[in-house]
């Protein structure tokens, strides 16, 4: 793919065109029903207005999943680096899913290096300091229960509570240990005759919820 890779400016409702100067690509490799690997790069042109430089964007993961009946069972892990004139940042997560009769259990683990004096100052900084990158994790995990199902509609209730890890030069700002959680009503459209999107596949809509 090519695009213009540059953040829009703060006028959001507007389309901020420019040249098609950044670039991507995709590769991915399926060996088996159950299994799906993937790998990309791009290199983003002057992406941030602040920041004057390139980042060159490369990403890897692997997902399984297995269908058993009505229970489905999912794991995806995933690497991140950006790799900018100022130096790289990497992230990695690996999260889970399972859907069994009308619950879904899902969690989720992930690290990425931030830049530390930029969220301590919120000011970009130049020279050593701004080389400092320190790891930031969070661990979720939450569930569904699947509450409707009306003339192809899928309503579910559920909830998640994320836990985080800071490094000690973060923790007076977002305390040593944060925690947030969500509470959610999911509404889903009627899936027509192909079913849903699953794991980058078209399935037929779930147990229990048969479409008329």
């Amino acid at each position: 793919s090519v695009f213009n890779g540059r953040e829009p400016d703060e006028h959001r409702w507007d389309f901020d065109f420019g040249r098609l100067d950044s670039f991507s690509g995709r590769v991915w490799y399926k060996p088996n029903d159950e299994w799906e690997l993937q790998a990309s790069s791009g290199r983003l042109k002057s992406p941030e207005e602040l920041e004057p430089g390139n980042v060159v964007r490369s990403t890897a993961s692997a997902s399984w999943t297995r269908r058993n009946g009505a229970v489905i069972s999912s794991v995806t892990a995933g690497f991140g680096r950006n790799d900018t004139d100022h130096g790289a940042r990497q992230a990695f997560f690996v999260e889970g899913s399972r859907h069994a009769d009308m619950n879904t259990m899902f969690g989720r683990f992930e690290a990425v290096q931030v830049e530390t004096a930029l969220l301590q100052m919120d000011v970009l900084l130049e020279g050593p300091a701004a080389n400092v990158k320190d790891p930031v994790f969070a661990f979720t995990l939450g569930g569904v229960r699947d509450v409707l199902a009306w003339h192809g509609f899928e309503g579910g209730i559920g909830a998640d509570v994320t836990v985080y890890g800071v490094p000690t030069s973060l923790q007076p700002m977002y305390s040593t240990h944060p925690v947030s959680f969500h509470a959610f009503f999911r509404l889903r459209l009627p899936a027509g005759s192909m079913g849903r999107m699953w794991n980058m596949r078209m399935s037929q809509p779930m147990a229990g919820h048969q479409m008329p």
